[in-house]
């Protein structure tokens, strides 16, 4: 895969995860990555959640096969329930099949 995620189109970085050259969890974290490198100069974000996008729990898939997340909210300066809320559902549901890139 040539260029790094936060350079990539929406198409490409699709492209990419359906070859299996990138993964979504790979993406969110370079993106996070890239923010934290360069928002002291630019001063673009006020607040960034980084647990709460990486706690999204996968909880299905839809009858086309689009998977289907739980987004976990918690309460102000609660940042450490996230992720313990996730890993409590992930634990009550059972794993979780990866969905398939193919097409």
């Amino acid at each position: 895969m040539t260029g790094v995620p936060h350079l990539l189109s929406a198409t490409r970085l699709l492209h990419a995860c359906r070859a299996k050259q990138l993964s979504p969890l790979e993406i969110t974290k370079a993106v996070f990555a890239r923010i934290a490198a360069c928002n002291e100069a630019v001063n673009a974000f006020c607040r960034l959640d980084e647990q709460g996008a990486l706690a999204n729990v996968p909880r299905g898939m839809t009858g086309d096969g689009l998977s289907v997340g739980l987004q976990i909210i918690g309460p102000k300066y609660g940042d450490a329930i996230v992720p313990r809320a996730a890993q409590a559902c992930e634990s009550a549901r059972g794993p979780f099949p990866r969905p398939s890139l193919e097409q």
